[in-house]
């Protein structure tokens, strides 16, 4: 069984620009590139993502009517 443990959570973002949860810098994706999601296992084009960052990982979900997420 695998445990995970995440203390430090910014909340959801945009995946073309988001920021650290323990930094204080931006993070800038082109929003074309090809990202790999959490919820569908797909790569997906950043501007049709959403993105939760951890402070030792991102996690990129697809929005709302885009992707896996189409209701």
């Amino acid at each position: 069984m695998e445990v995970k443990l995440h203390i430090f959570a910014a909340p959801m973002q945009k995946a073309t620009r988001f920021k650290l949860a323990t930094m204080p810098f931006w993070v800038r994706v082109k929003p074309n590139r090809l990202l790999p999601t959490t919820c569908c296992r797909k790569r997906r084009p950043a501007k049709n993502l959403l993105v939760q960052a951890f402070y030792d990982k991102q996690d990129f979900y697809c929005k709302p009517g885009k992707g896996c997420r189409e209701k």
